[in-house]
């Protein structure tokens, strides 16, 4: 790894914002059917990594659905709320 490289900017994103994300339900999804990670998933483009292994993390505190129709479950906020309070999602 190159050590000059620096880090990207962060952002706050709420936890709707995390939810909504393709990327984030891509990961959740795969990780309950058992798959394995795919690591070049997204070809390094930072936000979409991040949600992909996000919705991975997720899927071991929380087996439910994400959406009821077209709205977020209310459960699977405050269970990701939860599990990134107790630091089991980054």
């Amino acid at each position: 790894m190159d050590r000059d490289r620096k880090q990207v900017r962060t952002v706050k994103k709420g936890l709707t914002f995390v939810l909504r994300a393709k990327s984030f339900r891509e990961g959740y999804e795969e990780a309950l059917r058992g798959l394995p990670l795919d690591p070049d998933r997204y070809g390094g483009r930072g936000d979409d990594c991040w949600q992909y292994e996000r919705g991975r993390q997720f899927a071991f505190w929380f087996q439910g659905k994400l959406k009821n129709g077209n709205r977020l479950s209310r459960i699977a906020l405050y269970e990701l709320s939860r599990a990134v309070a107790a630091k089991a999602v980054i």
